[in-house]
């Protein structure tokens, strides 16, 4: 089963892919970014629905 986690790039943020046995953390500095939200989110659209609201509060700053 896969597990995801959200992370912030130069670009903004992000769902990663978690690999078997990975860290949130390690995927995130493969990834060249920052965690944000480690989950694991079990489905990508859990984890998409949790960046959908971190960028709802990110535009209400």
């Amino acid at each position: 089963m896969a597990n995801y986690a959200i992370i912030e790039i130069e670009a903004g943020f992000e769902v990663i892919d978690l690999l078997p046995g990975q860290s949130a953390e390690d995927a995130a500095a493969a990834q060249g970014g920052a965690l944000v939200d480690p989950g694991p989110y079990h489905s990508f659209e859990d984890a998409n629905d949790a960046l959908d609201q971190l960028e709802v509060v990110e535009d209400e700053d």
